[in-house]
């Protein structure tokens, strides 16, 4: 196992870890607690990448939650789980784009 961005453990496996968030987002899809799992495993690239676009800390999480939100209402248009991450990362420096 190794650590990809300081998201967590992930395998050294792509399948075995494209497997795991598929499932994850599929139970995502499904409205369980899934989300929130979600939630916990990308916030801090989410964070980092508002972050680093407002370089505004105190501001940061309210975009965060807003990233999340939108993210969550966009997960059924999305087509290829296995690049849920850079999804997140784009919708986050978008949302920030956006704000400034």
């Amino acid at each position: 196992m190794s650590t990809f961005w300081q998201l967590g453990p992930v395998s050294e496996d792509p399948e075995e870890c494209y497997e795991g968030q598929r499932s994850e987002i599929g139970a995502a899809k499904g409205g369980s607690e899934a989300s929130g799992q979600l939630v916990e495993r990308y916030n801090r690239l989410v964070h980092g990448m508002i972050l680093h676009k407002l370089r505004k800390p105190d501001e940061v999480e309210a975009l965060v939650q807003d990233v999340f939100c939108k993210a969550y209402q966009e997960l059924p248009n999305l087509r290829e789980p296995e690049k849920f991450a850079p999804w997140l990362a784009r919708m986050a420096a978008n949302q920030a784009q956006a704000w400034l």
